[in-house]
């Protein structure tokens, strides 16, 4: 149910957002409500013996006949345009992260190889060696 909700939400304008969303909620009672429903037509069509004995089994047939129709919708539908956009931004952070890995050089180097950042370790065991004593 909850990922019903982030496509509905992802896939829905600011102005229909809402009744995407309760969609989600009115789609779980009205499932609740047709399996009442097909519960209450199989005991009222077979006996109190053959339900349980066999017919018990009826409701789940029936719901083998909706598994496609729902595999169809959910092939249909659509990627919501904020999942693409993630998927082009990992693309690019992994690209910058092969650039960053093939470039990269041991700590130690980096740390002293600019005036700047010698200033900085020169500055941080000054502030350790005060705080230490």
């Amino acid at each position: 149910l909850a990922g019903s909700y982030v496509l509905s939400v992802e896939q829905s304008t600011s102005s229909n957002r809402g009744f995407r969303g309760s969609i989600c909620d009115a789609s779980s009672v009205g499932g609740f409500l047709l399996a009442s429903g097909v519960t209450t037509v199989v005991r009222h069509i077979f006996s109190v013996e053959a339900v349980n004995e066999w017919a018990w089994r009826v409701p789940f047939w029936f719901s083998l006949l909706l598994a496609p129709l729902l595999y169809l919708i959910v092939k249909q539908s659509e990627e919501s345009k904020f999942w693409s956009e993630r998927n082009e931004q990992k693309e690019a952070e992994n690209i910058i992260r092969e650039q960053e890995n093939a470039q990269q050089r041991p700590a130690i180097l980096d740390l002293v190889s600019s005036p700047f950042n010698r200033r900085q370790l020169a500055g941080m065991v000054g502030v350790m060696c005060s705080t230490t004593s």
